[in-house]
């Protein structure tokens, strides 16, 4: 039992630390609701670390076909989420250097004296909505792609008995 909680605490807990602090600064203040809260780039990067530790843990298998499968899978899993994070990034970068551009649109607007209608206009800018449904989409696929490397590494864990 002890072995276990060993393990999971630095396989699984350690690696989520900046996912699980980061969400929590983000509910201290944005309150509980959930796609505020939600970052699936800290989410990606810390997978990535769990799906390494994973890696090298199997390495450590009497059975060499077996701890290639492992690793296998875990390095396929650090490739997407390394893929997720910089995706998230990047499209953030789009996202605030949109934003930018409109506040500055707006200010200029404002000093120009136009009238709300044309400020309302500026605002109305399709790009910075495609690109938060394209931040919403690879939310979805962090979350979905966590859940399964994370359980495939409880089951790796107790089917395989992965040990330090």
């Amino acid at each position: 039992m002890k072995e276990n909680f060993g393990w999971i605490a630095k396989h699984l807990v350690l690696p989520l630390i900046p996912f699980i602090f980061g969400t929590l600064i983000r509910f201290v203040l944005h309150g509980p609701f959930i796609c505020a809260i939600f970052d699936p780039a800290e989410l990606s990067f810390s997978m990535a670390m769990l799906c390494f530790l994973v890696t090298l843990n199997a390495s450590k298998l009497r059975d060499n076909s077996l701890a290639e499968g492992i690793s296998f899978f875990n390095i396929l899993g650090m490739i997407i989420f390394i893929s997720l994070f910089v995706l998230t990034v990047f499209t953030k970068v789009l996202v605030d250097n949109n934003m930018l551009v409109i506040l500055g649109a707006v200010k200029k607007a404002l000093t120009d004296g136009r009238t709300n209608r044309a400020i309302l206009k500026i605002f109305n800018n399709e790009t910075t909505a495609k690109y938060v449904e394209v931040l919403a989409t690879i939310k979805l696929l962090t979350v979905i792609s966590s859940i399964a490397f994370f359980s495939s590494a409880i089951f790796f864990k107790f089917k395989y008995k992965l040990e330090d």
